[in-house]
């Protein structure tokens, strides 16, 4: 009570009170409203850039920064070194065999090529016509290509690797731009690249493209 007329005191403004904290649950929906978020590692390796994440069923492998593909381990068994684990190392290898295939015929080391072709390749022009058989042919038919097209942009993208005993099959897409006569061309397009391993060695055995976007 008030000394005066026993009136009571006005209430007395009080300290502004912290805001409350938001509820946990905006947090979450915050969260999920961005999508889920990959946790990307480095993974050992002396000849290219290889990185990997976890995900259901196996991994996701960015290599060279071209694509990502995926790789399965249903149990996340592969540490990032052991080389027991071959399906994932394996992966890396054939994406790096085709990656250094292009890099000869690209820099004019047609004889490297001997490294990666069988001796019997066969390689199909898309539409299955023509075809050419045997190591020379092969070896001609990209000097024949390099001698009248100067190629000033290839990139590749996407590779998918599928290995079945001696055998493999890799696939990636490819963008290129190259110049001949005086004109520029911009292509994409497909690679199919079959491969034989013999006497502990893979080749190449078959070879096609399939043609994608063209411009000039």
């Amino acid at each position: 009570m008030a000394a005066t007329g026993g009136a009571k005191s006005p209430p007395q403004p009080s300290a502004a009170a912290a805001p409350a904290p938001a509820p946990a649950v905006e947090k979450v929906l915050e969260t999920a409203a961005a999508g889920p978020h990959l946790e990307w590692e480095q993974v050992d390796s002396s000849e290219y850039s290889v990185r990997r994440t976890a995900v259901p069923g196996g991994w996701l492998l960015a290599l060279n920064g071209s694509g990502v593909t995926f790789v399965p381990d249903p149990k996340h068994q592969w540490d990032g070194t052991s080389p027991e684990f071959s399906p994932m190392l394996g992966t890396a290898d054939f994406i790096s065999f085709a990656e250094r295939l292009d890099r000869c015929w690209m820099e004019g080391r047609f004889d490297d090529l001997e490294a990666f072709l069988a001796k019997d390749v066969v390689l199909v022009a898309p539409g299955g016509t023509p075809r050419s058989e045997g190591l020379a042919q092969a070896i001609e038919s990209y000097r024949q290509f390099t001698s009248h097209a100067q190629v000033n942009r290839f990139k590749t993208s996407d590779h998918a690797v599928t290995l079945r005993g001696d055998t493999a099959v890799i696939e990636y897409q490819w963008e290129m731009t190259w110049i001949a006569a005086g004109e520029e061309h911009n292509e994409t397009g497909r690679e199919v690249l079959v491969l034989s391993r013999r006497d502990g060695n893979w080749r190449a055995v078959w070879r096609t493209q399939i043609p994608g976007a063209k411009s000039n």
